[in-house]
């Protein structure tokens, strides 16, 4: 019995994200398969079509193409398509945007803006006070975000999306297992 497309757990996960990481992801998803991908790959040539030039941005704009690409690429069906895409997704949002260490933000942004919110409020400048708070809510919220989207990541990871996973699809599909 052939095991389920990979993509489609994959997708179900990125429909669960905050738009503005959604976007996040789909935008360097876009960039790797397009600085990456051979010119005749046909999952590139769907990701040059679904652009269109007088298309203007708006929050969500870049996680709707990737949602009709990844689409696409679920009702061809091509093996060599769903492979390459597969792990382009997999070490992309695993190595690359879901990684929040020390190392990759070296500034502790929370604690910079909670400085910044106290020293403004014993000077009096209320004004730029009230801009830190904002930017403390913010980066609160973003945190919860983060760490909520990688506990979630882990365990499609852990089970249905991961390197032997898509291995084990893959050589179902090559042999007809």
């Amino acid at each position: 019995m052939p095991l389920t497309n990979p993509l489609l757990y994959y997708r179900e996960w990125f429909l669960t994200l905050e738009p503005e990481w959604a976007d996040t992801i789909s935008y360097s998803i876009f960039n790797s398969i397009y600085l990456f991908c051979d010119p005749e790959f046909k999952a590139k040539q769907n990701y040059e079509q679904s652009f269109e030039d007088d298309e203007e941005y708006e929050d969500g704009f870049t996680s709707k193409k990737f949602i009709i690409f990844l689409d696409q690429i679920i009702a061809d069906n091509d093996r060599h398509q769903v492979q390459t895409v597969a792990l382009s997704l997999y070490s992309i949002t695993d190595y690359t945007l879901l990684h929040f260490d020390k190392e990759n933000f070296p500034v502790d942004c929370l604690e910079l803006f909670k400085a910044k919110y106290i020293e403004k409020l014993l000077l009096g400048k209320t004004e730029d006070a009230a801009f830190f708070e904002e930017e403390l809510e913010r980066e609160v919220k973003d945190r919860v975000v983060r760490k909520e989207m990688k506990m979630t990541w882990d365990i499609l990871a852990a089970t249905d999306f991961n390197i032997e996973m898509l291995h084990h699809y893959l050589i179902d599909n090559m042999f007809g297992l």
